[in-house]
């Protein structure tokens, strides 16, 4: 009598093994590459719709307390560099005045590699405005009252934010007198508010 053949699992060949292997780790690797692709579509579509996101962005601020700058940069929604740089305005400031109170940032301009330009902030200007208080602290004619008056007077008007194009008018007015005179004290200084 024949004996009743046996039921055992298939024997699969070794190329058999491989190519089973294989398919799996394809199917992961196609599901990695759609994630990785649905991620890039989701952020093209932010963008889209709000080029300025956080998605990846450069933000400049300036503090109208001192004139302190802050640079940001934020990659998929987390700040990945946060600088704070001290302007010539704030080391006046400090060997004048003394240590600058908390800042008080506000938004200079914000890029994006999407869009080639900023959105309008009420301060936009008022990094070159910095830039020439620098230039006038800098000028040989006046004292260091004369100085500590015209930060104390420049940093009052850019604060408010009705009237901070009075600070540019205002260093104008103190770049002109400082180049007419041979010193320029506290007391010859343009009065506040005008």
């Amino acid at each position: 009598m024949c004996a009743a053949k046996q039921d055992w699992p298939p024997v699969r060949s070794l190329a058999e093994d491989i190519f089973v292997k294989a398919s799996r780790t394809k199917s992961v690797l196609w599901a990695v590459l759609g994630g990785i692709g649905l991620l890039l579509v989701l952020m093209l579509g932010v963008l889209m719709f709000d080029p300025w996101s956080e998605v990846n962005c450069w933000h400049n601020s300036i503090d109208v307390v001192a004139g302190r700058h802050r640079y940001e940069r934020y990659l998929f929604w987390v700040r990945v560099v946060d600088r704070v740089e001290d302007g010539g305005a704030t080391l006046w400031y400090r060997r004048l005045i003394g240590e600058p109170p908390e800042p008080e940032w506000h938004p200079v301009i914000t890029l994006s590699p999407v869009i080639g330009f900023s959105p309008h902030y009420v301060h936009h200007h008022s990094a070159g405005v910095l830039r020439h208080l620098e230039y006038v602290l800098d000028l040989p004619t006046l004292t260091d009252d004369a100085r500590k008056c015209v930060i104390t007077e420049f940093f009052a008007r850019l604060r408010d934010e009705t009237a901070s194009d009075s600070a540019y008018e205002y260093l104008d007015q103190v770049d002109k007198l400082a180049k007419s005179r041979q010193l320029l004290q506290a007391a010859d200084l343009p009065e506040h508010g005008k």
